[in-house]
């Protein structure tokens, strides 16, 4: 490499330093480590197949290829189908790894690549090498990092929910015989709660959405669920398989077979030898002991043969011709289903309300199906994928729900529609959807506005108060270096002062954020005490951020939105929106603290008597309608960092929470 051929200086040392440290020898406890761990697993498989080998001295083969040979034709049959449902199921952990990594590779070329990484991995061992290697093959659109990952995840995947499976079926069951489990206790006294704890586990991180971890975000419920039912039906459908194949005299029953082969099952796989020989027939004549070996021994080889053999001679097949790579156009997601975009100021300036400026600050997107002609401004919370307020642009309501809840179903979610106006409520509620009433949007006509009525007679009290102050109110259409840096000191002693900022729906201080909106400044001897911010666009302005020092006199945030109101009059806007304020209907739902700072935003905002229009909450169903409120609640409580990485290192390369999205843009500006 040279500056010749394109390289640059940095290039040139990073490639020298990592050929000193590939050349660097590599310290005794790293080498052992390393010897270890690729090592244990074939000295496991060896000790099984000695083991194996002792339990099968002075079986007569004759007698096991005898039993082979009277399978019946409906058996092979039947034992196909069963492995053919059982591969269909594996492929569909691929999918559901492909949604969570949010790869945008096709499910039909992902369940393809997934069923042949399986097929090979699994008779072949050492599952992460070639299962990466398979899936790289099939997936020419992937990089080999990413098929490392997807292998790893996909083996992570299947093995929590085996675990869940095999406790689930033996608390059902109430677990085989004694006489079967009698020389491996140990199985269901660790499994059962280690399959537990892994279940709670998993509902809790899916609830509570840790950010750091290597994935984009933990998997929804949805995608829990079915991963678990995907676990069974591949495991159910194999030991289905070995079922129909095994001879009467060694056939215990499906209903003792299923938790023996979950056993077996998983001992072969957590041994990583090849096919699971050594440790899967262990097993099996360790936990049925009264079954004829030589009987039992037949049917495990006719089911070797249709589960494994069979199904690598097809994955070798698909791998030598693979999957050719799509053109760049063929990459686009269906036209029937939102794709995220990056805020568009004409979109904002084209939406009909003024909230779409929300899409600056990363945890809601501008979310596009061009094939619909549907866009909404959508947030993904872990559980639900939620459109805020109404569509931007659709050709109807019904559309735009029938492209929210495919795009939904899609990614694995729940669809969730927020603070939406009666309108769309009622379409949600003709599709069955249920409908919660949440909120009430406060909003004024500034064309009519005026303060010389009696609804507004105390708000009139508070401006004259901030009149006798010497409070200066004037709109700022740019602040200096010495502005921004004390509107920053009065936003973070407000955050402090309030425990922390609320995101999703909710704006917070951010100065590149600003210069998209409206502010009006209080000024005190020339000094910011208090300032306000609004969305902005030709239909609307909407109240965004209210910010205030201490010692602020009373009444100045009231004239502050008072000066507001009077611009947008001056400029002809029709609709001036002091955002939703909670529906004093369910105290219930808050604390006594939370409840009385509710009613005082409401008492402010009811005196500039505006007109009252209701929000909703709407979802399929009322358990997806408590999930999804929950998850609202959790992304706008705690929202993510806007300038920060994650401290911890480790996952630096695997997750970076990325700066706000309107200083990345700050030079366009």
């Amino acid at each position: 490499m040279d500056f010749a051929s394109g390289g640059s200086k940095d290039a040139i040392q990073k490639h020298n330093r990592i050929q000193v440290l590939r050349a660097r020898p590599l310290p005794p406890r790293i080498r052992l480590r390393q010897v270890i761990r690729n090592g244990l697993p074939l000295v496991l498989a060896g000790a099984f197949l000695i083991l194996l080998m002792q339990q099968l001295e002075g079986l007569d083969l004759s007698a096991v290829m005898a039993s082979a040979r009277q399978v019946s034709a409906l058996q092979w049959g039947l034992a196909l189908f069963f492995t053919a449902l059982s591969f269909l199921a594996v492929g569909r952990y691929d999918v559901l790894v492909h949604r969570m990594l949010k790869t945008d590779v096709q499910p039909e070329r992902a369940l393809k690549a997934g069923i042949t990484a399986i097929a090979i991995s699994q008779t072949t061992g050492f599952g992460l090498f070639t299962g990466t290697l398979s899936r790289w093959r099939m997936l020419p659109e992937i990089s080999l990092y990413q098929a490392g990952r997807m292998t790893a995840i996909v083996a992570v995947t299947f093995l929590s929910g085996w675990l869940v499976t095999v406790a689930l079926v033996l608390l059902i069951s109430g677990a085989p015989d004694s006489t079967a489990l009698a020389n491996l206790p140990a199985f269901t006294d660790w499994l059962i709660p280690l399959g537990l704890v892994t279940a709670l586990l998993s509902v809790l991180f899916s609830l509570l959405q840790p950010r750091r971890l290597p994935l984009p975000a933990f998997p929804s419920l949805k995608t829990l669920f079915s991963v678990v039912a995907l676990t069974a039906l591949d495991t159910f459908t194999a030991c289905g398989a070995l079922w129909v194949l095994l001879p009467d005299a060694a056939n215990p029953g499906l209903q003792m077979l299923i938790p023996v082969f979950l056993l077996a099952f998983g001992l072969g796989l957590i041994c990583v030898s090849p096919a699971g020989v050594g440790p899967f027939e262990v097993a099996i004549f360790a936990l049925l002991p009264l079954a004829p070996q030589a009987e039992l021994l037949a049917g495990i080889l006719a089911w070797r043969l249709v589960y494994y053999l069979i199904p690598a001679l097809l994955g070798v097949t698909a791998l030598a011709f693979g999957q050719k790579n799509l053109p760049v156009s063929s990459h686009q997601p269906r036209p029937t289903v939102l794709t995220d975009h990056p805020p568009s100021p004409l979109l904002q300036a084209r939406a009909p309300f003024a909230e779409a400026g929300l899409a600056w600050q990363e945890q809601l997107k501008t979310s596009t199906s061009v094939g619909a002609s549907v866009s909404w401004l959508t947030g993904d919370t872990g559980q639900a994928l939620v459109a805020l307020r109404a569509p931007l642009d659709a050709p109807s309501d019904t559309a735009a729900l029938q492209v929210l809840a495919r795009t939904a179903q899609t990614r694995g979610k729940l669809p969730c529609l927020y603070k939406c106006p009666a309108r769309l409520a009622t379409a949600a509620r003709r599709k069955g959807w249920k409908v919660l009433r949440i909120a009430e949007e406060a909003w004024v006509s500034p064309a009519n506005w005026t303060l010389n009525t009696p609804a507004r007679r105390g708000l009139r009290r508070k401006i004259r108060k901030v009149e006798k102050s010497d409070t200066e109110i004037s709109y700022a259409p740019w602040l200096t270096a010495e502005d921004q840096a004390r509107m920053t000191e009065i936003s973070a002693n407000w955050a402090r002062a309030n425990r922390g900022e609320r995101g999703f729906s909710m704006g917070r201080y951010c100065p590149q954020y600003l210069t998209r909106q409206k502010v009006f400044v209080a000024r005190r001897n020339g000094r910011i005490i208090a300032f306000v911010s609004f969305h902005q666009n030709p239909n609307e302005w909407a109240l965004d951020l209210m910010r205030q020092g201490e010692n602020t006199p009373d009444g100045t945030m009231q004239a502050l939105i008072t000066a507001a109101l009077v611009m947008a009059r001056a400029q002809g806007i029709p609709r001036l929106s002091l955002a939703a304020m909670s529906v004093p209907a369910y105290p219930w739902l808050f604390s006594r603290a939370v409840y009385k700072k509710q009613e005082g935003l409401r008492r402010f905002k009811l005196g500039f008597a505006p007109q009252i229009s209701p929000l909703y909450i709407a979802c399929p169903g009322w358990i997806s309608l408590c999930v999804s409120a929950m998850d609202i609640t959790r992304a706008i409580c705690r929202p993510p960092a806007l300038h920060a990485t994650p401290a911890n290192r480790t996952f630096a390369r695997w997750f970076r929470t990325p700066p706000c999205r309107s200083e990345r843009n700050s030079q366009s500006l």
